[in-house]
């Protein structure tokens, strides 16, 4: 057991830190196996001496040997009159549990939102993961700000800021419908401490027009540098990825799971209507990132010479590993041939992702009224404005707006194309 799953198995109680034991021993009754200790716990002691319901034997008395100190507790008083405090009586005890109301709250913002049933999948994950475990027989009303806050304290010693403030947005959506549902009269969330990301160690630190000339500019350098047949079509694949990218801010998990269905050639559109993640299929992240996208002469040109490229494969992707296949994780392209890209321009790594972000930072920031914004949001396959505001707005100063579309960049194609 590592340290982070010894972890969430203490953090299953949360009183596992107040808790003192003396020497715990068994015996057998009856043919029942006994356990008695001493136990303290927030000053009071008591001495425990009761049946733990199994039968004497050796089986029984290597499991209760190995959970001792938790089975003691359990047939404590003591623990009784927690549960009484932290749950509290009966009639609170119509307040559900949060692992009982969790699905509830996720089927509701699925119902009311538009949001794809794959993101609902992924809370849930990480509800199971991170939240259950800490507040395992939490009842909602009994959730204090305070309790947030050691749950955050815990993730942050083993995850990134960044996976704080996710995870905490998956626990603030709960308590939402917990007080919408008038369980709750302040959600807990709402006044504990914020791990916002440290913008330094931000993954979303788009490329700076300096960055972004060099990567298009020395991508046939990088080309030619090579005349393994494999690796030279690999190089040229990450060429067209590259502009393509950097040219519509299309998402590189839609990007590997375009196939040639979805490129209309005759009316030069592109229809995103799915991504991969974890070698699966699904829709896009969000209903709203069903879009389509105009080609001009540029991108035209890009994906006929992609088609090109991988004229002797039969495929129906449009981008392919070295291996022939298509890519499982949009992450392969960042840890692949990207990754290697950008040592040779000798720029410091970030993921492949962050075309989008230059390309979405870059746009946003040029256009002067809410209509232009709203186009932005919408070829960005954004759910609302807000969303597109947010997210790049505060990378405004990081750039001069350089490479704003396909056509600002079609100089270089032109020149290399």
């Amino acid at each position: 057991m590592d340290a982070i799953e010894k972890k969430l198995a203490e953090a299953q109680d949360p009183a596992f830190y107040d808790r003192e034991y003396g020497t715990i021993g068994f015996r057998e009754r009856d043919g029942k196996l006994y356990i008695r200790g001493v136990l303290t716990f927030r000053g009071k002691t008591e001495k425990v001496n009761k049946s733990t319901g199994f039968d004497y034997l050796k089986k029984n008395i290597n499991y209760v040997e190995k959970h001792d100190k938790q089975l003691l507790w359990d047939l404590s008083n003591l623990k009784a009159e927690y549960d009484l405090e932290r749950l509290g009586d009966d009639e609170e005890s119509k307040i559900p549990l949060l692992e009982d109301f969790y699905e509830e709250a996720f089927d509701k913002k699925l119902a009311l939102n538009n949001i794809s049933i794959d993101t609902i999948k992924e809370y849930k994950q990480k509800f199971n993961a991170y939240i259950s475990p800490y507040f395992k027989g939490y009842r909602l009303n009994k959730i204090k700000t305070s309790d947030i806050d050691d749950w955050q304290i815990w993730v942050l010693k083993n995850f990134k800021r960044k996976t704080v403030k996710d995870i905490r947005s998956v626990l603030n959506i709960i308590l939402v419908q917990a007080k919408q549902k008038e369980y709750i009269k302040v959600n807990p969330v709402v006044n504990a401490q914020k791990y916002n990301p440290v913008r330094e160690d931000d993954d979303e630190i788009v490329y700076t027009d300096t960055e972004m000339t060099t990567i298009l500019t020395s991508i046939d350098d990088y080309i030619d540098e090579t005349t393994h047949k494999v690796w030279s079509r690999t190089r040229r694949q990450l060429k067209n990825m590259i502009y393509l990218s950097a040219g519509t801010g299309i998402r590189s998990g839609e990007l590997v799971a375009l196939t040639w269905a979805d490129i209309d050639f005759v009316n030069k559109k592109i229809d995103i209507t799915k991504t991969i993640r974890n070698g699966r299929v699904k829709g896009t992240k969000t209903y709203s990132g069903k879009r389509i996208i105009d080609m001009n002469d540029e991108s035209f040109n890009l994906l006929v010479n992609q088609y090109e490229l991988f004229e002797d494969v039969e495929s129906d992707y449009v981008f392919l590993t070295q291996e022939k296949k298509n890519y499982k994780n949009p992450s392969m392209v960042s840890k692949g041939t990207w990754k290697s890209y950008l040592k040779y321009c000798k720029i410091p790594y970030r993921r492949f992702y962050n075309l989008r972000h230059t390309f979405a930072t870059n746009l946003i920031n040029k256009q002067k009224d809410s209509v232009g914004i709203v186009s932005v949001s919408s070829q960005l396959g954004h759910r609302n404005v807000s969303t597109t505001l947010n997210k790049y707005v505060k990378n405004k100063r990081q750039h001069e707006g350089k490479f704003t579309d396909v056509s600002a960049i079609s100089e270089f194609l032109k020149k290399g194309a």
